[in-house]
């Protein structure tokens, strides 16, 4: 939690530019999703502070995916969510729209798993220890680096990349789609 508080107060320590997260959430009888987003807003307070989401409509707000297959198409559900990260409770709460009967507001503790680098990269990855939903979670902070010249390649974890996204060119402005319509192959019977 110092390591993630020392990025919030100056995200440009380390080469660093914005601080990411991802969360992905497994439970039944719920649907999973992936929750990702910038969350480089910070709001001092106590030892450390809280890390927030961007607001609604800026580069980087927050959104949950949810796959809901169904018939001979899934279709990728983009919700628009709020994020924050009380680095001094180790909390967690998402809010937003969610479909299946999801509470619109989840909250979880963490756990530290563990820090890495990865090509420069720095990433501190949790796991949930108590949720309000009972669904386990798993969180990855990334402090994101765009010096020494490289050209950080991003794309929506709900799309898969371009192919020439590991070329290093960069990506159109509008990277995220409303809706990912993918046939799905069954074998015929």
């Amino acid at each position: 939690m110092d390591t993630l508080a020392k990025w919030a107060k100056n995200p440009k320590i380390d080469g660093g530019e914005n601080i990411n997260f991802s969360v992905s959430r497994q439970g039944a009888p719920s649907p999973a999703f992936l929750a990702f987003g910038d969350c480089t807003p910070f709001t001092p307070s106590g030892r450390r502070g809280i890390l927030k989401g961007q607001p609604a409509g800026n580069t980087g707000a927050p959104v949950a995916c949810f796959d809901n297959s169904g018939g001979a198409l899934d279709i990728l559900q983009q919700v628009p969510c709020t994020f924050s990260f009380d680095l001094n409770t180790g909390k967690v709460h998402l809010s937003g729209a969610f479909p299946n009967n999801l509470p619109s507001n989840l909250e979880f503790g963490v756990e530290y798993f563990k820090q890495f680098d990865a090509v420069g990269v720095e990433h501190i990855l949790f796991y949930s220890d108590q949720a309000s939903d009972n669904a386990g979670y798993v969180i990855a902070m990334q402090l994101v680096a765009a010096s020494e010249g490289r050209t950080q390649v991003a794309h929506s974890p709900c799309e898969a990349p371009p192919a020439w996204a590991a070329l290093g060119r960069p990506l159109r402005p509008g990277m995220v789609s409303a809706e990912v319509r993918t046939p799905r192959l069954e074998p015929p019977f």
